[in-house]
């Protein structure tokens, strides 16, 4: 409403306005004095020679024929400033005999809207009033005696009520010697009728804008603010009570940004919660993790002070070793596995070639290999294609490595792993095939989970905290990828375990 009603005060402020009407007026005036000024200086001259001069009877009769139709009013002044003949002054008797017309206003045309907003309306430049004093000479009016000095001169001033007394001089000349001057004057109120027309338009038009506004407001209020106080309410609900139950409403039949907005906000509650429940199982499971080892820590001290066989002694001291570097291996995962989200903010991330990563990854891998197995990467560097990506190098590198340290760990002896990667709409998907005994059909999905493990005998018992892959799906998802386990199948026997990651692809007009 103040954006509509700052420009209409503005335009009300019409006193420019009001001065080009003006001039235009004069301007009208100015032509028609002219005029006359020629005629009577062609018709109304008497005299030879220097001693030519108006007459007044002459003067008198052409200034009424010539203004006859016209509303305004010609006075003719002589040389030394006298009124030699005024178009309001009839003659013909002893006396004369002023015409002029009169408009008598009603009482209802007084109190009229529009009247009472002129009367409001007047103000802003000041006229000096208009007074006729009798017997006039052309002294009483600086336009007209500038005309006698053959000189084009105007002025306004202010009448009764709201009319203002237009006057134009000219000077009445014979072959440019000036003879006298001729006022022509006119009193009008169309100027003001005119500002008072121009307002009354422009305040309609703002009583319909401001209707229009005031409509679409509450509108807008309606299907925008009050929407947003909605979702901030149960927002706030959320953040005070911490209770499910005060849920972000659905919006999204508005198919609007406040539609969205809602479900941003739905997804950014669900992902609170989501990352809530995951640290509270967190904490379940690493309570649960390390309670184990501290159960068998404990019974092995006490059993140790009951012992005196050096040899029980040393079978306890093992024990009580495994589980210390046990407990080490689970809190120094643990740790790495509650730092990842925070880290992987943090981390740098940059255009990557997965290729020449997991070149590096496999050739750690083969010189730190424990045990005899062969590691293949596909495909060959003979012609390979470029597998760019955008992320943290160093923690897709660990990515890799848990992988290939899982398939190493499943592989027999003389065994092979495949690092395969292919590129497939837009993805890079990397898998990482080993031939050992596979996944169980029922654990697909729960080898993800944290702290699972089921490894083979010979690998010994709490050397892994099975946290491996739980990370690896973590970076994974942040890199916006996604990871799953599956069995190699040949002749419909399992043939050995597969793992396998999609990663999007470095878009080809991206820029760092």
């Amino acid at each position: 409403m103040i954006t509509l009603l700052i420009p209409v005060i503005g335009f009300l402020y019409t006193d420019r306005y009001r001065q080009f009407l003006i001039d235009g007026e004069l301007e009208a005036l100015r032509s028609e004095g002219r005029i006359i000024a020629v005629a009577l200086g062609s018709a109304a001259v008497t005299g030879e020679g220097a001693d030519k001069r108006l007459d007044e009877d002459r003067s008198a009769l052409f200034l009424r024929l010539l203004t006859i139709e016209s509303p305004s009013r010609a006075r003719l002044f002589a040389l030394n400033g006298d009124l030699l003949a005024d178009s309001r002054v009839l003659r013909g008797g002893t006396t004369p005999i002023f015409a002029q017309s009169l408009i008598e206003p009603s009482l209802l045309e007084s109190l009229s809207p529009r009247s009472i907003w002129r009367a409001v309306r007047r103000g802003g430049r000041q006229f000096p009033r208009y007074i006729e004093t009798m017997p006039q000479r052309a002294d009483h009016y600086p336009e007209a005696a500038e005309a006698l000095f053959g000189k084009f001169a105007n002025g306004v001033r202010a009448a009764e009520g709201n009319a203002l007394v237009l006057s134009a001089a000219v000077p009445v000349q014979e072959y440019r010697r000036v003879l006298g001057g001729l006022m022509i004057s006119r009193e009008t109120t169309v100027v003001d009728e005119r500002i008072a027309s121009m307002q009354t338009l422009i305040l309609s038009l703002f009583l319909i804008a401001l209707v229009i506004t005031v409509l679409l407001s509450i509108y807008l209020a309606s299907t925008i603010a009050q929407p947003v106080r909605q979702l901030a309410k149960s927002a706030d609900l959320v953040r005070r009570q911490k209770d499910r139950r005060h849920a972000i409403p659905d919006l999204s039949d508005r198919g609007d940004e406040i539609g969205d907005l809602s479900l941003s906000l739905r997804d950014m509650t669900e992902s609170l919660w989501d990352r809530i429940d995951s640290m509270e199982s967190f904490a379940a499971d690493v309570a649960h993790e390390l309670k184990n080892p501290l159960t068998s820590l404990r019974s092995a001290f006490e059993t140790l002070s009951m012992v005196s066989d050096p040899r029980q002694q040393a079978v306890l001291l093992d024990i009580l070793t495994h589980d210390v570097d046990r407990m080490d291996r689970l809190i120094t995962d643990i740790s790495d596995s509650s730092r990842l989200d925070a880290e992987l903010a943090r981390s740098h991330w940059e255009e990557l070639d997965l290729y020449a990563l997991a070149e590096d990854v496999v050739s750690l891998q083969r010189q730190l290999a424990e045990r005899d197995v062969e590691i293949i990467l596909e495909p060959g560097e003979v012609r390979r294609p470029d597998f760019l990506i955008l992320g943290a190098g160093l923690r897709l590198g660990q990515v890799l490595v848990n992988l290939i340290t899982n398939a190493q760990t499943f592989s027999p002896e003389g065994g092979k792993i495949w690092v395969r990667m292919t590129r497939a709409r837009g993805e890079i998907i990397l898998s990482v095939e080993d031939q050992g005994i596979g996944f169980p059909a029922d654990k697909l999905t729960k080898v993800f989970d944290r702290f699972y493990t089921d490894r083979p005998e010979q690998d010994g018992f709490g050397r892994h905290s099975g946290l491996g892959l739980s990370i690896s799906k973590q970076i994974v998802n942040a890199h916006g990828g996604k990871i799953w386990a599956e069995n190699a199948d040949q002749s419909g026997e399992i043939s050995g375990g597969r793992v396998v990651l999609r990663l999007p692809e470095m878009p080809e007009d991206f820029k760092l």
